[in-house]
């Protein structure tokens, strides 16, 4: 997956959603535009707002869903 992609396009590739207490994390390596990730981690304790995570040394934010 490469990070230098805008951030209209950063739902092809990262996915956050709301489960329980947590967030859930998943990728789609292919960016393809039909989301189709993998869960890669669980974000303990997070739950709501926003998140950023820095993929090849640029941040992107996304939303919690």
């Amino acid at each position: 997956m490469n990070g230098h992609f805008n951030d209209a396009q950063s739902s092809q590739y990262v996915n956050l959603s709301a489960s329980g207490g947590n967030t859930i994390l998943s990728v789609d390596t292919t960016g393809s535009g039909n989301f189709t990730g993998h869960e890669v981690a669980t974000l303990q304790g997070v739950f709501a707002g926003d998140v950023t995570i820095v993929i090849d040394g640029e941040a992107h934010t996304f939303k919690v869903a």
